[in-house]
């Protein structure tokens, strides 16, 4: 339930690109504190039911 650049980033599963993305969250404060409010925002408009649904897709 990433959207990158909304809520989190979304990298290629390589150790390098992992790695260039958590150095840029960890390097930006604003930009980890805005991810961190989006994700926020997105949870407490879930339910359990919703996150279910969302699950069973996958």
């Amino acid at each position: 339930m990433v959207r990158n650049e909304t809520n989190g980033l979304v990298v290629e599963p390589t150790a390098n690109s992992l790695a260039i993305a958590l150095a840029r969250i960890s390097e930006d404060s604003t930009l980890a504190e805005s991810f961190g409010a989006a994700g926020l925002q997105q949870v407490a408009a879930m339910t359990w039911e919703q996150a279910v649904d969302r699950l069973l897709l996958v």
